[in-house]
């Protein structure tokens, strides 16, 4: 039995697809919006087939060919495409305007947000949620008289340029480039409150705690909540050999002593690849590093093992990436079907479609 809906449904997602593939080629240069007209195009050729291919998804029926299941069977392919296709259908608008907002250019400065004191309720919802989220992380550090002899406490940090940091760090690992996933590691991590923010960003994500009282506690929250790509390490930093393994070092200053701080700093850099994304707010002592060392990129973020022109290059093509962050879902790609290729290119520049 030959089912013509089906064959024809298949033929229009290879020529889908095949566009798709074209269009997200100009989306993954530096520049997509240089080529803005043959963009236009090739988008205009994928809406032309918005109604057919909606009309062939509605003319499916529920089939009766059970006789032939096996992998590429045409069988197998109708339950496929009426599993998803009605998605895929409803996708046009979304996919149009999600295309037309990387045909103009895009420009956004890496850090936005300057007020790192954490606030409460009357500064608004993210102020609010991010010291409730640290309050209930943190018990140990509200205890006065357990005074830490040689690091901070766990020091709390406004939601705002929390994630205004962390998105500049994802629109700079993307511009990079390298492959992913990426792996943040938070040094001297406390309750664990930025690690869990960070995996918002990044697939693995690991915190370094010298206090085995605040990595009980953040193992223990983390479990409850459900921490996916999460993992709290108990030791010193200071004996620390893998720093070399990360792609993003995050340090809020964790030792109060200035020559250990320092003593950290530099090993950190000596072990960190060329490329290695640091960011390091309150540690004003980076500042005085060999620039060969640490190159500020924007503060108070530095690139290890960059010259100056290497990193101020890296910004601007950082600058014009998207805000949007989203992480690899292997389900999602199977559902999207011919529109992942678009979906992967505008992701990559940090571009999401609309909810």
């Amino acid at each position: 039995m030959i089912d013509t809906a089906v064959q024809n449904l298949i033929r229009m997602e290879a020529e889908l697809e095949g566009l798709s593939h074209r269009l997200a080629a100009i989306l993954r240069q530096p520049v997509p919006s240089d080529q803005a007209d043959e963009m236009t195009s090739l988008w205009q050729q994928i809406a032309d087939l918005e109604w057919p291919y909606g009309e062939l998804i509605r003319s499916l029926s529920p089939s009766d060919l059970d006789f032939a299941n096996g992998p590429g069977s045409l069988s197998t392919q109708r339950r496929d495409l009426q599993k998803r296709g009605p998605l895929r259908a409803q996708q046009w608008k979304r996919m149009g305007q999600l295309v037309q907002r990387q045909t103009v250019p895009f420009f956004e400065p890496l850090i936005t947000e300057s007020s790192n004191r954490m606030r409460g309720r009357e500064d608004g919802y993210v102020h609010n949620m991010m010291r409730a989220l640290f309050a209930l992380a943190n018990p140990l550090a509200e205890d006065r008289d357990r005074v830490p002899e040689l690091n901070h406490r766990d020091i709390g940090l406004t939601g705002p340029y929390f994630f205004n940091l962390m998105t500049a760090v994802y629109r700079l690992h993307r511009a990079q480039g390298r492959p992913r996933p990426a792996r943040f590691i938070d040094v001297g991590s406390g309750g664990g409150t930025k690690v869990f923010g960070a995996s918002s960003f990044f697939e693995d994500c690991v915190g370094l705690e010298y206090d085995g009282g605040y990595v009980d506690h953040a193992r223990d929250w983390m479990a409850r909540v459900g921490a996916p790509g999460c993992e709290i390490l108990h030791g010193d930093a200071l004996d620390f050999t893998d720093f070399g393994s990360f792609d993003i070092i995050y340090m809020y200053r964790p030792i109060k002593d200035r020559p250990l701080q320092v003593q950290l700093e530099g090993q950190i850099f000596e072990q960190a690849r060329p490329g290695t994304i640091v960011v390091a707010p309150l540690n004003y002592s980076f500042r005085y590093r060999d620039q060969k060392e640490a190159t500020p990129i924007a503060d108070p973020i530095y690139i290890a093992h960059s010259t100056p022109e290497d990193a101020k290059t890296l910004r601007d093509v950082a600058e014009t990436y998207g805000t949007d962050q989203g992480l690899d879902d292997p389900l999602w790609a199977a559902d999207m079907g011919f529109w992942q290729p678009i979906l992967a290119a505008s992701r990559d520049r940090g571009f999401e479609p609309a909810p």
